[in-house]
């Protein structure tokens, strides 16, 4: 039987791995207010075609649905990205609340670099954040691979044309 993004067990915790967990909190002022949290990098150490991400924080507001995006983004020249950095893919993460259905989400990342980084974005009305990343240790079959690169592929479709709704 050919393997399918289906019948894949992704529930089964004995195939996930955490690749990191990290707590951060926004800097203090003179004045006891917290600065947003500014970007940052997630090690990333082993390399998965499926991960998940999940994003917590333990004084959240009941309305908030956002918990951060997350970037896959490779190495590059200056003369290309000023920043030394060109960003592959992106995700959403929502919003982990554990009274609601919101849990984690699950990503797909570019396969085509085999050295990448993975940046955490926390928008500014967070103050304190919790970010767990996992890897899938099961097995990837080849058919298995063909169907994550076409979710990949609807996933960039889906993006582009939110952005162009968004825009006009």
């Amino acid at each position: 039987m050919h393997a399918n993004i289906t019948n894949v067990n992704l529930a089964n915790g004995d195939l996930w791995e955490v690749e990191h967990f990290e707590t951060q909190v926004g800097q203090l002022t003179s004045d006891n207010k917290r600065l947003a949290i500014p970007d940052f990098q997630i090690p990333i150490y082993r390399r998965s075609r499926i991960m998940a991400a999940r994003f917590f924080n333990p004084v959240a507001k009941p309305y908030w649905k956002l918990g951060c995006y997350l970037k896959q983004s490779v190495a590059a020249p200056a003369a290309l990205d000023p920043s030394g950095f060109v960003e592959l893919a992106a995700w959403r993460v929502p919003l982990h609340l554990p009274n609601l259905t919101r849990n984690q989400r699950l990503f797909f990342p570019d396969p085509v670099a085999t050295t990448w980084q993975l940046l955490a974005s926390v928008p500014t009305w967070h103050q304190e954040a919790h970010i767990t990343v996992w890897s899938y240790t099961g097995e990837i079959s080849t058919p298995l691979i063909d169907q994550i690169e076409t979710i990949r592929a609807q996933q960039v479709e889906i993006n582009n044309k939110l952005n162009q709704l968004l825009a006009s």
